[in-house]
């Protein structure tokens, strides 16, 4: 297995070397943004640049080495941690995202329910990327439309709906 992927440069630095596919190197640039998360700071989240692309590639695994500098001010990366790193490729678009609980599978069909005028509606959808607790829906479904995302396996077309908070209070109108 390999080393560390973490040297340390200096204390408020860090360098952190990935391998990035071949089919994406051509798509990851020097001074280009990553987002860095360690396995062992799970809630934290940091920004890194490309600061090199080694122009040599690992023939056997068809990778490049990047190298990303991060600021590491407050010491909280140590040398040797393992990184997982994402780089921003192609052009953003706007995704939907619900949480996973919403999608609903029937007949090999996927969709989620929204509320209509106090009735559960089930709208038909293709679901794509899951990141964390949500996953990507493609449908008509407008940004923003709350979907019902408890209990939502039961509910059947037209059937009343009572729309409550995370808390479970009545939703104020």
């Amino acid at each position: 297995e390999g080393g560390p992927v973490v040297e340390l440069i200096d204390i408020d630095t860090v360098e952190i070397t990935v391998d990035a596919p071949e089919r994406y190197i051509s798509q990851i640039k020097s001074d280009d943004k990553a987002t860095v998360n360690f396995d062992a700071l799970p809630e934290v989240t940091l920004e890194g640049m490309v600061s090199s692309i080694v122009p040599q590639a690992d023939k056997a695994a068809r990778t490049f080495p990047v190298k990303i500098v991060i600021d590491n001010k407050d010491h909280i990366i140590k040398s040797g941690m393992v990184a997982r790193v994402s780089f921003l490729i192609g052009e953003p678009s706007l995704v939907k995202l619900v949480p996973k609980d919403a999608i609903v599978e029937r007949n090999n069909l996927k969709f989620v329910i929204v509320v209509n005028n106090g009735t559960a509606q089930p709208v038909p959808v293709n679901t794509g990327v899951a990141y964390k607790n949500l996953i990507e829906i493609i449908g008509p479904i407008n940004i923003g439309q709350p979907v019902v995302i408890r209990g939502n396996e039961r509910l059947q077309p037209g059937q009343p709906v009572k729309v409550v908070n995370q808390d479970g209070m009545p939703e104020k109108k």
